[in-house]
């Protein structure tokens, strides 16, 4: 089935864009929250590929399998609803890859700190490459005498913790170059530092890199990337903030 010429079906059937307040997608179904569930034409989703849809007290949930991200981008750019492109999108915030290596579950990793979330929901990966990059856009708020811990503010005002190496303060910033400086405004994929692999083997310090964000209060939900092996700035999850969170765009912690 071509979705692109079942969209205005879709959103019709969703009350038309008027009814649509945000819009979002994970590997396996189309997040929508709405003004009015009312008016949302169940049959007819069904009818153009849903394969189930799910009512919620905001919005809906349809499962497209994994269709539902290329529906989404199909609504998002259809030029005559490009008013459902909210401020209320900017809800998302993207954690991209420092680095090119193997995607770590964070309960995996081999640190209770880590595992445990004590320091922050997230995730960690083995790096196979030196170099380390921002995950985020934003500001360097503080980097940790021994270089491998740096946080980054994002622009929502919350921290982004990314701690290169396990019991790496031990290395007290041997086998670690710098390329960035606090207060730095930095964007995703910029260069932050570059790691001597060799060095941390030879040391015996594991070289698992974890990507946290601090405050794990403020989430609603994380969509994760089904990808095992990622590249530099591929994205790794979503994270969607809790409206609390988000009233009066009071981000900071």
């Amino acid at each position: 089935m071509l979705f692109s010429e079942n969209i205005q079906k879709i959103i019709s059937s969703l009350g038309g864009k008027s009814n649509i307040l945000d819009l979002d997608s994970c590997y396996t179904r189309l997040r929508v929250k709405l003004l009015n569930n009312d008016i949302v034409n169940r049959e007819t989703l069904l009818k153009n590929g849903a394969k189930e849809v799910f009512f919620k007290n905001d919005g809906v949930q349809i499962v497209f399998g994994i269709n539902s991200k290329i529906i989404k981008d199909e609504i998002l750019i259809t030029n005559e609803n490009k008013s459902i492109i909210k401020d209320n999108l900017n809800e998302i915030l993207s954690l991209k890859s420092p680095c090119r290596g193997r995607l770590i579950n964070i309960c995996d990793v081999d640190d209770d700190v880590f595992s445990r979330k004590l320091a922050g929901d997230g995730f960690a990966i083995f790096p196979d490459s030196n170099n380390v990059y921002s995950p985020v856009n934003g500001r360097v708020k503080s980097i940790f005498d021994s270089k491998h811990a740096i946080v980054i503010e994002t622009d929502f005002g919350k921290d982004i913790l990314v701690h290169i190496g396990i019991n790496t303060v031990h290395l007290k910033g041997e086998g670690l170059d710098l390329y960035i400086s606090e207060n730095d405004v930095i964007k995703e994929g910029d260069l932050m530092a570059k790691l001597d692999l060799n060095f941390f083997k030879s040391k015996g310090i594991s070289p698992v890199t974890m990507v946290l964000i601090t405050d794990t209060e403020c989430i609603e939900d994380m969509d994760y990337t089904e990808k095992l092996i990622v590249n530099k700035n591929d994205l790794v999850i979503k994270i969607k903030f809790k409206e609390e969170f988000l009233n009066g765009k009071n981000f900071k912690n």
